[in-house]
């Protein structure tokens, strides 16, 4: 269901183990998309608390769905405005991948210091183990690698 995007997502300071803000959420189609709802909590999150600038984090997002355009500038924009932030995007599948204008905004999350990965079976398996069941194995479907690749 391509109107359905669950997102789930850790920050962590880079010099720390221990998460310091993670969650997942879905998409409100035709309202308020996953990745923005996110944004907006660890905006919130680094005024509220008056994060010392100084400190690097690491934002890691685990995706059913590569960003929108209109989610992919919002995460370049984020991603240049807080450059002490490394941003890691991991997806399931592209998001109607032959679309320009999403093909451009993946390419200014690119340009602003963004990884993209579709993920692998790897990926899979650290994503159900962080934020699923840690005593639960992945289970690979058939023909998982032929659709990581285009």
């Amino acid at each position: 269901n391509r109107k359905k995007t669950l997102l789930c997502f850790s920050l962590c300071q880079h010099t720390k183990k221990l998460w310091d803000l993670w969650g997942y959420g879905y998409n409100t189609p035709k309202h308020s998309h996953a990745e923005m709802k996110m944004l907006q909590l660890i905006k919130n999150v680094f005024s509220q608390l008056q994060v010392d600038p100084t400190v690097s984090y690491k934002l890691t997002l685990y995706m059913s769905f590569s960003p929108c355009s209109k989610c992919s500038i919002s995460l370049a924009t984020f991603a240049k405005s807080e450059q002490r932030v490394q941003v890691d995007i991991m997806f399931s599948k592209l998001y109607f991948h032959k679309n320009r204008s999403i093909q451009k905004g993946l390419r200014r999350l690119k340009h602003e210091g963004v990884s993209l990965k579709v993920m692998d079976k790897e990926d899979f398996q650290t994503c159900l183990y962080l934020f699923v069941d840690e005593h639960n194995t992945f289970q690979e479907w058939t023909g998982l690698h032929k659709k990581m690749c285009w």
